[in-house]
């Protein structure tokens, strides 16, 4: 024991056979002897793998946790858009990158368009059976319109739960529109998988096509809320100034590389919902 530490200073050592069983008997010991979570500090001689493992932990448990070295952005949910967003644009606008950020509720229609359930609206989309290729979207959301003005009723259905549901198969497609329309009209022209030539493209374009995709994730809080904010930060910088027009994957790669960042630790006061 170092004898520099203050008289009453406990020691405890403790083994686990992994980080999350590890951070795991942190809050175990620290419900154990009623602390509150701003009494506590945790210090890693890594903090990029603990405070991945440390935030995917917390954010089930709905223990407010700050970083001082900030939370990897692929962490937060702002995050994992933007990644999906330029896999989507890079792999042909595959639709099963949508289909998994609608499950997650990571893509949200404006609230003008109802109060759709995340796993409705991911079951609707993949009915669609939209594959890839962005001029697929656009197709099928407007003939699964038109179908919907050709609906019958069932047999055994009435009136009134015939007519409720065809609301609610309308409002689905349109809430799935509300979404999606916008940021494909915002990308820019860029190359089709299976063709090997394109126009040029910058990587302020992109930015543009991101923004509004990100128009649809919503804002959360803590890291989540910080994550956008930063996001935000880094687009309007690249947008401004990186207009240089170049191959559509450098273009991209110059995007992922700006947006390789760490959400910023709370500040105090700055989140009313933190610790």
């Amino acid at each position: 024991i170092d004898p520099g530490l203050d008289e009453g200073v406990e020691l405890a050592f403790f083994s686990a056979a992994s980080i999350d069983s590890e951070l795991r008997e942190v809050f175990r010991r620290v419900v154990e002897r009623g602390l509150s979570w701003d009494q506590v500090e945790i210090v890693a001689v890594d903090g990029r793998t603990y405070g991945s493992a440390l935030h995917a932990i917390a954010s089930r448990l709905g223990i407010p946790v700050t970083y001082a070295g900030g939370l990897p952005i692929g962490r937060t949910r702002t995050g994992r858009v933007v990644q999906a967003y330029l896999d989507w644009i890079e792999e042909g606008f595959h639709s099963s990158l949508i289909r998994r950020l609608l499950e997650a509720g990571d893509l949200r229609p404006p609230k003008s368009r109802g109060n759709h359930a995340p796993a409705a609206l991911a079951r609707r989309f993949r009915s669609l059976r939209v594959g890839w290729g962005r001029k697929r979207y656009r197709a099928q959301i407007r003939e699964a319109l038109k179908g919907v003005d050709r609906m019958e009723r069932g047999q055994t259905e009435s009136v009134d739960g015939f007519e409720r549901r065809r609301d609610r198969v309308r409002g689905e497609i349109e809430a799935i529109r509300a979404i999606l329309f916008p940021p494909l009209k915002a990308t820019p022209a860029i190359p089709d998988r299976m063709v090997d030539g394109a126009d040029p493209v910058s990587p302020a374009e992109i930015a543009r096509g991101l923004r509004s995709f990100l128009r649809r994730v919503p804002r959360g809080r803590g890291p989540d809320r910080r994550a956008r904010e930063d996001v935000s930060r880094v687009l309007e910088r690249i947008e401004a100034t990186l207009n240089r027009r170049t191959e559509f994957r450098s273009a991209v790669s110059i995007l992922r590389r700006h947006l390789d960042i760490r959400v910023r630790p709370e500040i105090v006061g700055d989140d009313p919902d933190g610790a």
